[in-house]
């Protein structure tokens, strides 16, 4: 049995160490000890608490042995402050064993327990851990349908005080898909997938730790330390709700934003998780919302018709301009949307193309920033896999040239410009404000090189 540095040593170790709360703590339980260093003991404690500067003493070791040291003289209380404050429980696998002990040793009995018990948990916090043992074996022998956490706590007494948590094996928890699930709702999502992991549940580890690498933004050293006045709105929010365990509201946020935004592609990133872990847990959760895919009905024998009661016009007599309600229902009219046409481009290799005519297409609709947008995704694509030669392709242009060319000052005039700069981008449609680009024959063109030939 190793010697036990002094009290005041210890309760100025851990207050160097930055555990000013753990050292009052160490204090306090060997006043109530009776340590015979009361007087010392009571400075400490009075200076620590007050801010004053501490006397410099002998470090001592805040290590596994000491703890094991203090419980083999019955200090359980003082053995259990040093084994939490100096964190042991992380990488020794006695030190959790032996915390666990004492846990179930020194905890509060039920509020429906006799009050005579309270003289058990006195004599352990004087030191007098055999005494309170004795006492709680001869009410077990005493008594028929002994309640279980009476005699888990005579278990637990007996081992510290006779020594067996040293040689007794660690018990093993069983780990299973309910208790992830467990940790989930107990909003402990590090210690879900930890279990999620033991329990080889692959699928729902990766749901796990996707959201806690979406969520890790919260807790990183850039985040403010001042409380803002700000009400969190966003992802922010979101990724808050999913951390405090609330995945419907979480769910029903991250939907509305998938709303305002059909392309952000974190936030149904996100949902998809949050929907697949409430889905675990039981809860019905709507499935997701469909993703906005570009129309290519025209690639199709049979495109879009027009139908026989759209009129372009008044009816003539004598049948030399007939109206566009006259053509067969079945006709294709062969509509090819210029932003359509764009995205045929980049699938066909030709994203240079494609830029052009969303450049066009910003000019004309200045207003819609899906066009810049997607401008750009393009232009990274061009610069990830021509690398050098892209800078001829991505040149900004200037838009006040592209407006002078694409925009007459002559309403008059039409777009005979713009179709000079691209023939294909087609005219302006004020009712649908949309760009069309008519070509009797898409497909035609579209299996032909640029310089006419087929391939």
């Amino acid at each position: 049995m190793s010697a036990i540095p002094p009290s005041e040593r210890i309760v100025v170790a851990l207050w160097r160490a930055g555990h000013a709360r753990a050292a009052r703590q160490y204090a306090g339980h060997a006043l109530a000890r009776n340590d015979p260093a009361r007087a010392v003991l009571h400075r400490l404690d009075d200076a620590i608490e007050q801010g004053r500067a501490v006397p410099d003493l002998e470090p001592v070791p805040l290590d596994f042995a000491l703890v094991v040291a203090l419980v083999d003289r019955y200090r359980l209380h003082e053995a259990e402050t040093v084994l939490r404050a100096a964190e042991l429980t992380r990488a020794d696998r006695r030190a959790r064993r032996l915390a666990a002990l004492l846990e179930e040793a020194l905890a509060p009995f039920p509020a429906d327990a006799d009050p005579s018990f309270s003289a058990a948990l006195q004599l352990v916090r004087a030191g007098q851990a055999p005494s309170a043992l004795r006492a709680l074996e001869e009410v077990l022998g005493q008594t028929t349908g002994a309640p279980e956490w009476l005699v888990r706590r005579q278990r637990a007494l007996g081992s510290l005080v006779r020594g067996g948590w040293w040689e007794a094996p660690e018990p093993v928890e069983p780990i299973t898909r309910d208790t992830v699930l467990a940790k989930v709702r107990k909003r402990d999502l590090e210690g879900a997938l930890e279990a999620a992991e033991r329990a080889r549940a692959t699928e729902l580890a990766g749901v796990i730790r996707r959201l806690l690498k979406e969520t890790e933004g919260l807790f990183s050293e850039g985040a403010a330390e001042e409380p803002s006045t700000v009400p969190m709105e966003g992802h922010p929010l979101g990724e808050f709700q999913i951390r405090m365990g609330l995945l419907k509201d979480a769910d029903t946020l991250y939907r509305k934003l998938l709303e305002k935004d059909p392309h952000d592609a974190r936030a149904r990133r996100i949902l998809t998780d949050v929907v697949a872990l409430r889905r675990a847990l039981g809860d019905e959760a709507a499935p997701l919302p469909p993703r906005e895919v570009s129309s290519v009905h025209w690639l199709s024998k049979t495109g879009p018709k027009r139908t026989a009661q759209w009129s372009a016009g008044p009816d003539t007599s004598d049948g030399r301009f007939p109206r566009i309600s006259d053509a067969e229902p079945d006709e294709p009219t062969n509509v090819l949307a210029a932003a359509e046409e764009a995205e045929l481009m980049v699938k066909l290799g030709k994203a240079d193309q494609a830029l052009a005519i969303y450049r066009l297409l910003v000019v004309r609709h200045p207003n819609r920033a899906a066009y810049q947008r997607r401008i750009e995704e393009i232009e990274a694509l061009i610069e990830e896999h021509a690398g050098p030669m892209a800078e001829a392709v991505t040149a900004r242009h200037d838009m006040k040239a592209l407006m002078a060319q694409a925009v007459p000052t002559n309403p008059k005039i039409g777009i005979k410009d713009l179709m000079d700069l691209y023939p294909n981008i087609g005219e302006l449609d004020d009712d649908e404000n949309t760009m069309t680009a008519v070509d009797p024959n898409p497909l035609k063109r579209l299996g032909e090189d640029d310089d006419g030939s087929h391939e």
